[in-house]
């Protein structure tokens, strides 16, 4: 019993460090896109 709802636990933190990571890599990318953006937007035509 022990042993199952530490594997629960394992797995719920497991699943929350990766949801953090992929928000956080999302998050990084559209900063960089918006930079790209704003340094295309910035070009003159």
């Amino acid at each position: 019993m022990v042993t199952g709802l530490h594997l629960v636990e394992v797995l719920r933190l497991t699943w929350l460090l990766v949801i953090r990571v992929s928000y956080d890599g999302v998050l990084v990318n559209s900063l960089a896109a918006k930079d790209v953006v704003s340094c295309l937007w910035q070009e003159p035509f």
